[in-house]
């Protein structure tokens, strides 16, 4: 049978990503909110929006979100969180990163957390993103960080895939500011990080993602005999039965020339 495409399998996974407590909180929402400098007159765009997290924790501090999302019961998950946080200042629209159906110029901020490392086209959504950003706007990205290594990113790599077949690619911080500067943003934020500082369970990852039984073996192998150097990189440890990765991250934020 062929993979799921990635909106079939969040489909799957929705209610799972309501919960995980990477998605759930953390130093990336945090980051994204003194980053963004979010204000009450803003309209936001939250692409590739998941559970909701990220556009329930700028909801209150602006004046509306629209969280935008191609699987509908992930954009179910969202409903339900802000039905239960009391927000009534998000609007839900089904939708690809590739193909933002809003007119161009719309939002004063778009965002996207712990998505992109899933689009097909990466320069594409970007270039989407920018173009409904107002004039003199932001956008705004929180994801996954590849390495410069090659060594290190392969076999980064190979374990997103296995983790989640969705995946298409960590990209280093060289190739995220080209990324930007091909959509037309001027990079003003740059920073990279570990989230969270102690790493992943690798068993908490995977039941995330619902990744079948022989693909976390092979996760677990691949990790206990990795060289030396890729164990340190991805600080890979042993809690008991299960293992830790420390997961990179990179959040940048491009302005729109006026």
């Amino acid at each position: 049978m062929p993979e799921k495409t990635a909106a079939e399998r969040f489909d799957e996974t929705a209610h799972n990503y309501s919960t995980s407590s990477h998605h759930v909180g953390g130093r990336s929402l945090e980051r994204m909110l003194e980053i963004g400098a979010p204000t009450p007159e803003m309209l936001v765009l939250d692409v590739a929006a998941g559970a909701g997290h990220t556009s329930a924790a700028f909801a209150p501090r602006v004046k509306r979100v629209v969280a935008y999302d191609p699987a509908p019961n992930m954009l179910a998950e969202t409903e339900k969180l802000l039905g239960a946080r009391g927000l009534n200042n998000v609007d839900l629209r089904r939708g690809l990163a590739e193909q933002i159906t809003f007119e161009d110029e719309t939002f004063d901020l778009v965002v996207s957390r712990l998505a992109p490392h899933h689009f097909e086209n990466i320069e594409r959504a970007l270039r989407e993103m920018a173009r409904v950003a107002k004039r003199g706007g932001k956008v705004l990205v929180s994801d996954l960080a590849g390495f410069e290594d090659p060594e290190l990113d392969e076999f980064n790599h190979s374990l997103e895939l296995l983790h989640d077949p969705t995946h298409v690619g960590s990209y280093t911080p060289e190739r995220w500011r080209g990324i930007f500067e091909q959509a037309g943003l001027e990079v003003c934020h740059d920073e990279q990080f570990h989230e969270p500082p102690k790493g992943l369970l690798v068993s908490e990852w995977c039941r995330v993602a619902k990744t079948p039984g022989e693909r976390v073996l092979e996760i677990m192998r691949r990790c206990l005999e990795a060289p030396t150097k890729v164990r340190h990189a991805l600080g890979i440890a042993q809690e008991g039965d299960d293992l830790r990765i420390r997961a990179r991250r990179i959040e940048l934020m491009g302005g729109i020339k006026k």
